[in-house]
């Protein structure tokens, strides 16, 4: 009888790594002057070698040995990094691993919680240092009471903790989704490779809403609107509500027992806890801010929404709009304010001024970024062929990741598109195709990120020191606090300063809405207001004005609100509230408006014109334009802008009358027949339009 011979996975890829281990790298003496990958590298060798005969375990001596040729062979680490600033380490893990855990078949036959202790204690033991003090130029922000120091693993732990993850995933042949973390570059999920977050750990789910957290999480990403980015976030903050949960109701498997009573001691517990919970980041210690709470009451209503929608067992019983209400949102103040986080001219003149102390391989990416208005994670995932050269001009192609728009265009400068050339003929003739498979403009050239766009974190963090090291201070005298984003605030900032028009502005800063452009504007008008007090103590304040026949004559500003009985305090406060397409309105809403039918309407409609109609098919439009004008008369009415709900008010009760008209006609709701037919000339030039 014969038997056959189970190979577990582990044995399976112990063979792999043998099969691969040939040549240079299946020595048991690695002697550096002898490695075939030392030609690529300019540094030159100490005489520092490894010597694997220290790992009496022939196993973990093997997964060392695989480990580290993988990471030299794709790039991932340098020889100087192995040799020479991991060396020694690799040898005392040898003593470790022969002194503590001699007979063990896998690094991963131990749990890694108790390898990193025992490591610790072994190295604690021979009086070796194994945390550091670091000054961190990411945590340095002004009037913050922070420190900026903070203690973090020296390289001797990460790199044991690195070569134990690496051979967790190694031998797991699990689907990726079943695993504890996610590797979203296995799971064909797209993400924002400038932000280097390609992990989603749930191993701080309670055991008991893991799979169910899994299924959520992965449902979720399935779904094209939801971001990467932002299931990160709502999986941290689903994982504060289920360890709630888990205190609470430790016996729970499912939440189909949840009240609303546990949602109100789920908002105290909040307000009660530090954002960090139980972590010990000094960074997030801080009591629970509005925000924060609004932010978690919203992710857990999507979240059990979303659940009972789908009918999942696990799902609570009571309905979800009886379980959290509105008022539970803190609410936040999300008006404008004059402070918007741009980057003002001072500043970038300062930068411009200190460019030479930059890091050279990332100056064309703060100019691109200054230039373009694209988002860092846009500029940072630019193709080799952004640049597009036509009549008018050149252009930058990019796609904007967040609003999901393919090649979106914007005009540059002919410096910024030789700025641009130049790069791709850097990127073109130091990496090959493979080595950047992506075809980005801005990748990292060598590294564990070779061939991966450059981290947006890289930028904000050089800018900063940069801002440390040349005193780059605001106009307070503050040191100034970089972010990203603030180059794409300054991009639509500096367009409406300049007189472009809003619309304009949208179509370049793909917003998906008016209301995103309109931050800039209301920031201008705060702008306008006081260049205009300014103009105006100055007796420089230009206005122009039509006479009875057509004419432009020069006027006064003072003259016209006189003449208008209105109050110049009233112009100050109002002055770009009433916005026509020609044009400024600065009547008072007080007085009558002899022309106030004919602002809004489409003449169609406003003329009553005989060959206007519409049927059925047009009821889901005038319903959203009613619904619509409604929704804006209420907030001109908390605002307390009289005029414009005159304005609105006409055209609502126009198209009130249109959609009853059509509600209450089956067929189509317009002129009869009779009175649409051609007469007069309108007959003669409709049969000659026929003879075509």
């Amino acid at each position: 009888m014969t038997h056959s011979v189970v190979i577990t996975p582990q044995e399976h890829h112990y063979w792999e790594m043998e099969k691969t281990l040939t040549g240079f790298w299946d020595r048991n003496h690695w002697y550096v002057k002898e490695c075939p990958l030392l030609l690529t590298e300019e540094w030159k060798p100490n005489g520092r070698n490894l010597y694997w005969e220290k790992y009496q375990n022939e196993f973990i001596r093997t997964e060392m040995k695989y480990y580290v040729a993988q990471k030299l062979l794709l790039g991932h680490l340098s020889l100087y990094s192995v040799f020479q600033n991991y060396g020694r380490s690799i040898h005392r893990f040898a003593e470790f691993i022969n002194n503590h855990l001699p007979h063990i078949k896998s690094i991963i036959d131990i749990p890694k919680v108790i390898l990193e202790k025992m490591w610790k204690n072994h190295l604690e033991s021979l009086n070796i240092q194994i945390s550091r003090t670091k000054k961190s130029w990411t945590r340095i922000k002004q009037n913050e009471n922070r420190d900026g120091v903070y203690t973090e693993p020296s390289g001797i732990m990460t790199f044991i903790s690195k070569f134990y993850d690496f051979f967790m995933d190694f031998y797991d042949e699990r689907d990726e989704f079943e695993k504890d973390i996610w590797d979203v570059r296995k799971s064909g999920i797209s993400f924002n490779l400038s932000k280097a977050e390609e992990k989603i750990n749930f191993t701080r789910v309670p055991l008991q809403f893991k799979d169910f957290m899994k299924r959520y999480i992965k449902l979720r990403l399935n779904q094209q609107s939801t971001a990467h980015s932002t299931m990160l976030r709502n999986l941290m903050l689903l994982v504060k509500f289920l360890e709630f949960i888990n205190i609470s109701y430790p016996e729970w498997r499912d939440l189909r027992e949840l009240s609303r009573n546990d949602i109100e001691k789920y908002l105290q517990y909040l307000r009660e806890t530090p954002m960090g919970g139980t972590t010990k980041n000094h960074a997030f210690q801080g009591p629970s801010s509005k925000r924060h709470i609004a932010n978690c009451i919203t992710t857990l209503n999507t979240f059990i929404e979303t659940i009972q929608k789908y009918d999942w067992v696990e799902a609570p019983s009571i309905p979800v709009h009886k379980l959290i209400f509105s008022e539970d949102r803190p609410s936040i103040d999300y008006s404008v304010k004059d402070d918007i986080n741009h980057i003002p001219d001072d500043i970038w003149e300062q930068v411009i001024n200190h460019i030479d102390q930059f890091p050279k391989q990332y100056v064309p990416i703060i100019l691109v970024m200054e230039a373009s208005g694209f988002r860092s994670s846009d500029v940072l995932s630019l193709k080799l062929d952004c640049l597009l050269e036509t009549n008018n001009g050149w252009w930058l192609v990019g796609d904007q990741q967040k609003v999901r728009y393919k090649d979106h265009k914007v005009p540059i400068s002919e410096e910024i598109a030789h700025i641009i050339a130049a790069q791709k003929k850097l990127v073109e003739n130091n990496l090959t195709q493979a080595e950047n498979p992506l075809s980005l403009i801005f990748p990292v050239f060598k590294g564990s990120r070779k061939g991966k766009p450059v981290a947006a974190k890289t930028i904000s963090q050089n800018l900063n020191i940069l801002a440390q090291k040349c005193n780059i201070l605001d106009a307070n005298g503050q040191l100034y606090w970089f972010k990203n984003h603030a180059f794409r605030h300054r991009y639509g900032i500096t367009l409406i300063n300049n007189g472009m028009d809003i619309t304009i502005v949208q179509q370049l800063m793909a917003h998906t809405s008016p209301e995103m452009t309109a931050v800039y504007a209301k920031l201008l008008s705060e702008t306008k207001r006081r260049e205009w007090e300014q103009a105006r103590g100055n007796g420089a304040f230009p206005s122009i004005r039509l006479s009875q026949d057509g004419n432009v004559v020069h006027a006064n500003l003072d003259e016209q609100a006189i003449e208008n009985g209105i109050e110049l305090e009233w112009i100050r406060h109002n002055f770009d509230s009433i916005r026509l397409d020609h044009g400024f309105c600065i009547k008072s809403p007080k007085a009558h408006c002899e022309y106030l039918k004919q602002t809004l309407d489409p003449p169609c409609i406003e003329k009553s014109c005989k060959s206007f109609h519409v049927d059925h098919t047009f009821i889901a439009y005038y319903e959203d334009q009613i619904n619509k004008m409604e929704n804006d008369i209420v907030i001109y009415k908390k605002a307390n802008r009289t005029r414009s709900i005159e304005l609105l008010q006409i055209k609502l009760d126009r198209y009130t009358g249109i959609l009853q008209g059509l509600q209450n006609n089956a067929g189509i709701f317009g002129l009869e027949k009779s009175k649409r037919e051609f007469t007069g000339t309108e007959r003669v030039l409709g049969k000659n339009v026929a003879k075509f």
